[in-house]
């Protein structure tokens, strides 16, 4: 199984000869829509952690306080290679 009951769906709609004439495309697709449910999955398990201080919370939100997390330890690995 794919796990991608949205593109599996549209290919069987449309049938073989359109899947068959693009398949770079549905790949595509299909990947796309793996990253999507993994992300929404992320986000559910983020917004499990925060409890009741999740409310409101959006992936917008995660992706700012992965990119502040991963920028402060960028800045800490800095300063340790500065040091040697």
């Amino acid at each position: 199984m794919n796990n991608t009951p949205e593109t599996d769906h549209l290919e069987v709609q449309l049938g073989q000869a359109a899947t068959h004439s693009h398949p770079i495309l549905w790949e595509h697709s299909r990947k796309m829509e793996r990253e999507r449910d993994e992300a929404r999955e992320e986000l559910y398990d983020i917004r499990l952690n925060l409890g009741e201080d999740a409310e409101g919370y959006t992936l917008t939100h995660a992706v700012c306080v992965l990119q502040q997390e991963r920028d402060e330890a960028r800045d800490e690995l800095n300063k340790i290679l500065k040091n040697e």
